[in-house]
C-alpha cells in the first residue's frame, strides 16, 4: 500500500489513512454534525422511532438518539441521512 509505514495501526486506521477519509466512515461509527443548536445532520439512520415538534427519536442501528427542543422538524430523510432543524435543547443517546 504505497510503501507507507503503519507501525501498529489497525486495519481501519490503515484504510482510513490510505484513502484519506475519516476513521468514523470506515469503522461504521455513526456520525452526527451539529450547527449550533439549530441543525443536526445524522448519518446511518435506520428509522424514525418518534416524531413531534418537541421530540425526534432516531434508530441508529445499535443505538438510538433523541433530540428534544422546540419547533423541531425533519427537513430531510433518506439515503440513510436525516436533517433536523429547530431549537435543539438537548440530545440523549440510548
Amino acid at each position: 500500500m504505497g510503501g507507507k509505514s503503519y507501525g501498529r495501526m489497525n486495519l481501519t486506521e490503515k484504510i482510513s489513512e490510505e484513502l484519506g477519509i475519516p476513521k468514523t466512515v470506515v469503522s461504521g461509527f455513526n456520525r452526527i454534525e451539529l450547527s449550533g443548536n439549530k441543525e443536526a445532520v445524522i448519518n446511518d439512520c435506520a428509522g424514525i422511532l418518534e416524531y413531534s415538534g418537541e421530540r425526534i427519536k432516531i434508530n441508529m442501528g445499535k443505538n438510538t438518539i433523541l433530540f428534544s427542543g422546540c419547533d423541531l422538524c425533519m427537513k430531510e430523510y433518506g439515503s440513510c441521512q436525516a436533517r433536523i432543524t429547530g431549537t435543539i435543547a438537548y440530545i440523549e443517546f440510548g
